[in-house]
């Protein structure tokens, strides 16, 4: 008799996985991780962190790899207008 996993998964944490199974990384972990394997110090760390989650929710939330130069201009034009 087979065992069926009676265990819900919670709608929001479904989209996370891949078809392994495997969690994908979040991107701002993707971010922490690398600038760990560069040796940077906790504080780039942190600064590099802030920068990409202000990329990222002035452009909507929308994932930095769908956006292109234009968008990356269009976000440090805003900075430098501040």
């Amino acid at each position: 008799m087979a065992m069926v996993s009676t265990m819900a998964i919670h709608p929001k944490t479904f989209g996370d996985y891949t078809s392994g199974g495997v969690p994908k990384p979040k991107l701002l972990d993707e971010v922490r991780a690398r600038i760990r394997r560069l040796h940077y110090s906790a504080r780039t760390q942190d600064a590099y962190v802030d920068w990409v989650r202000r990329f990222v929710l002035f452009h909507g939330r929308r994932h930095p790899r769908g956006l292109g130069a234009a968008r990356i201009e269009t976000f440090l034009t805003y900075l430098a207008g501040m």
